[in-house]
């Protein structure tokens, strides 16, 4: 038999069987379908289908995992999916494999839970944050040293693997050592090879190169990392210019910057400038050995001093000169000068000699409409250029800065002062990193702020002969603890801190507690660090459990709520209708322990489909226990489709919809099937077509679905001819159903009924006639000895149900037909007069 396959169970099949003998074969465990043979003329006939797998279902995700087909290629019986954790997470079940078996699919849902990564212990001078006693997969972990003083060796971070491995090692704080380094171009003397903090590096320059930076390299930390600062380097000897030059100066060359030992450099000054001294104003300057220039190479404003003395009794108006005031002397006898507030000063003075010598003109005060121009001021250790539009360009001399990082500074005059003129403070290099706690310096002296639970020894220090003074403290005592410290917080069991872990917490900082799922917190939630110990409170997470919820009972409504305590007792009732019974349950580390099993609701049999029966006794009271399964089978001449057996679950609902057993197709009017004739499976179509005269409308096919045919057709003729009428319209070669046709009569006849028929499951309904019109003949009228009675009649016709009066010529009617007669359908009898 070709359509035999290894699935069918031919165990209990006899030898031999007679002819026509129908012979049922089964599907092996596992398989559903129908098959059977028939014994003709010594041949098996076929009939039915192969035994198809039975499905499972769905297989259940799982949290945290996703699953795939290991063998199969649907989810039925024989197949089998493997489930496989997510990144960071692993199996903690004993199989990740299920089967799907006759039953159903084996075993549970695997679990898989987050990986974590092994605790470590760090040294006491190293600072964590992070919770490394809970962390899991993709957890970060990030380390500092507690001392300023020290710098992190390893990873300042790391972070937990999916493998549940850290990665990378734990790093470890020691003191600041800075090597010694390479410098091109020079070298360092023998002696130690590794310098503390704050300790200085001597090294020499080859010839022809100098230190790239005047000041000597310190041995710091920045950005955790110890290096020297300013970095040690060597540079070529040579003298360089700012290009362009500053008002007032020129260079020959110029357009050349830098300048190499013995090069010469020719400096021409303006009108009201000098070099070398107020007398010069062209000279040639040369580069030295050293890489300075043997003058500085700008040219000087010529200025008068401000404070005259001297003696004489001339009168008359001064002036500035290369050679100062002019003329000489201004006034004989004693001077005294009178400066008031908000004077200002110009290149010309004017001075009158009286009895005392005083300037007695542009001057103004304060206060008044209009303030004066600005004094070009004195720049203590640094010098000002300038004002070159109203701007006042300034900058510090050797081993001095401005408080900024810009080595020039710009003042705007306003209202006669310099505005954001800033002083030249000592140069003392970056302000070094002090433990638990910062230096600000924006001015000098540099202030001290230590962090929360610190206070400064001293409020700020100074830079002196270039080195911070600390005034007996340390950059790692400067900043003292005001209260002692606390180490970790205390553990709480099923509990983990909020807050970053850290080794060392300040006085008076908290942490607060959150317990784990399906935990909660007992009363307070957080501890405070009290002069180095943690306060004493009972915090403690205890389990609870959460609102019990099963289709196989009822929580009794008053004591319904979503969260219950250690120890909590409800009560509850069966859902099965059959079952008269409840009981209590207890709330136990977060599990409910029931004095009472609830068996599940029991399924109601639905009515059957079309050939459908049930294999054995038929259920009690039409139900099944849950658990419990149901077979089913077709008759004779239907075939089942689905499974042969349903499983009652205890929400009472069905696992699988009932089989279907499908028959023959239906019959269509006025047409016919083409097809295998009987015993049609779930999803086969049988195909229609109509007979002649006859036009096909809907689908061509209907299809058996759960047991039923689906599809809708019918076979509709042409729409028929009507006696003395007509379709309006040209008729087409296929109507739809539910179309509508037209009708009208012919001239002179009346429609009785329609005027529309519409195609109704193949049929043409509605009537209608068209009725004729009767004429009458003036032979007739004359032998009858008739006339119309109303002279204005002519017509010698009339419509269906129309009406004509005649009157008698001469005598009177004989006779039963009245003299005003009615047309009917074509037919009038005239009446007769004699």
């Amino acid at each position: 038999i070709s359509d035999y396959d290894s699935n069918f169970d031919t165990s209990g099949l006899e030898s031999s069987y007679a002819g026509g003998r129908q012979v049922r074969i089964p599907c092996n465990v596992g398989y559903s379908g129908f098959f059977k043979i028939i014994c003709t003329e010594g041949n098996w006939e076929p009939r039915g289908t192969k035994c198809k797998p039975k499905p499972c279902g769905h297989p259940g995700d799982a949290q945290f995992a996703d699953f795939r087909l290991n063998e199969g290629t649907d989810f039925v019986f024989g197949s089998e999916v493997v489930y496989e954790c997510n990144r960071g997470y692993h199996m903690v079940s004993r199989t990740n494999r299920r089967r799907c078996t006759a039953d159903g699919w084996d075993g549970n849902i695997p679990v898989c839970e987050a990986t974590k990564c092994p605790v470590f212990h760090v040294d006491n001078n190293v600072q964590v944050f992070g919770d490394v006693e809970e962390a899991t997969s993709g957890s970060v972990v990030r380390f500092s040293c507690m001392s300023r003083d020290e710098i992190l060796y390893g990873q300042q971070e790391i972070f937990c693997q999916e493998d549940g491995e850290w990665s990378g090692p734990i790093p470890n704080c020691k003191e600041i050592r800075c090597s010694v380094p390479h410098i091109d171009h020079g070298s360092v003397p023998s002696g130690s090879r590794e310098y503390k903090e704050h300790e200085t590096l001597n090294f020499r320059c080859d010839a022809k190169f100098i230190p790239a930076d005047e000041r000597p390299p310190r041995c710091t930390k920045f950005a955790g990392k110890p290096m020297w600062s300013p970095t040690p380097a060597c540079k070529p000897v040579q003298c360089s210019l700012t290009l362009p030059p500053l008002t007032g100066t020129t260079y020959d060359p110029p357009y050349t910057n830098v300048f190499i030992p013995g090069d010469t450099l020719r400096v021409t000054c303006g009108e009201k400038y000098w070099i070398v001294d107020t007398g010069t104003t062209v000279a040639d300057l040369s580069c030295k050995e050293d890489g300075k220039w043997n003058t500085h190479p700008v040219c000087q404003e010529v200025t008068c001093p401000r404070w005259i003395e001297g003696q004489g009794n001339k009168l008359g108006d001064t002036i500035c000169t290369r050679d100062g005031w002019a003329p000489k002397p201004l006034c004989r006898g004693n001077v005294n000068f009178e400066f008031y507030p908000g004077d200002y000063i110009q290149v010309a003075y004017i001075w009158k000699c009286e009895r005392q010598c005083k300037k007695i003109a542009f001057h103004k005060k304060i206060g008044t409409e209009h303030q004066g121009p600005c004094e070009k001021p004195q720049i203590r250790n640094g010098f000002a250029v300038g004002p070159l539009e109203g701007t006042l360009y300034f900058a510090c001399n050797e081993n001095y800065k401005l408080p900024t990082k810009s080595w020039w500074g710009q003042a705007k005059c306003k209202d006669g002062d310099w505005e954001k003129l800033l002083p030249c403070i000592d140069m003392c290099g970056e302000a070094p990193e002090i433990s638990n706690g910062r230096l600000n310096v924006v001015l000098s002296p540099a202030v001290v702020q230590c962090n929360e639970g610190y206070t400064p020894e001293v409020t700020e220090i100074t830079c002196l002969n270039g080195e911070w003074n600390f005034y007996n403290f340390t950059p790692k005592t400067i900043c003292r603890a005001t209260s002692k410290h606390c180490g970790p917080p205390p553990k709480v069991e099923n509990a983990i801190v909020t807050v970053a872990y850290k080794k060392k917490y300040s006085a008076n900082s908290s942490v607060t507690y959150r317990c784990r799922e399906k935990y909660q917190i007992e009363k307070e939630d957080t501890v405070t660090c009290r002069s180095g110990e943690w306060e004493v409170k009972n915090i403690t997470c205890t389990p609870y459990c959460e609102k019990l919820t099963s289709s196989r009972l009822v929580v009794e409504e008053a004591m319904e709520k979503q969260r219950y305590l250690e120890g909590e007792v409800i009560e509850y009732v069966c859902t099965s209708p059959h079952v008269k019974a409840g009981g209590n349950a207890t709330c136990r580390n977060g599990e409910w322990i029931k004095t009472e099993e609830c068996p599940g609701i029991p399924c109601r049999v639905p009515q059957l489909g079309p050939g459908l029966g049930i294999s054995g006794f038929p259920p009690e009271n039409n139900l099944v226990k849950s658990g419990n399964k149901l077979r089913f089978y077709c008759r004779e001449e239907y075939d089942i489709e689905g499974s042969a057996e349903i499983k009652c679950l205890e929400t009472g609902d069905w696992d699988a919809p009932l089989p279907t057993c499908c028959s023959a197709p239906p019959s269509l009017p006025n047409g016919e099937t083409r097809g295998k004739g009987s015993n049609y499976d779930h999803g086969e179509q049988v195909e229609y077509f109509c007979r002649d005269n006859y036009n096909l409308e809907g689908g061509s096919y209907k299809t058996c679905e759960n047991g039923e045919w689906k599809g809708d057709m019918q076979c509709c003729s042409h729409p028929p001819q009507v006696t003395n009428g007509d379709t309006l319209s040209f008729t087409k070669p296929d109507y739809q159903e539910g179309e509508r046709v037209e009708y009208s009569c012919f001239s002179r006849y009346t429609m009785e009924g329609g005027p529309f028929k519409t195609c109704r499951n193949g049929k043409w309904e509605g009537e209608m006639r068209c009725l004729g019109a009767c004429t009458v003949d003036e032979q007739l009228m004359e032998q009858n000895n008739l006339r119309f009675t109303y002279s204005w009649q002519t017509k010698l016709y009339a419509v269906h149900k129309d009406y004509i009066s005649f009157s008698c010529k001469r005598g009177r009617r004989v006779g039963t037909v009245p003299l005003r007669v009615q047309c009917i359908d074509g037919v009038m009898e005239l009446p007769t007069c004699q």
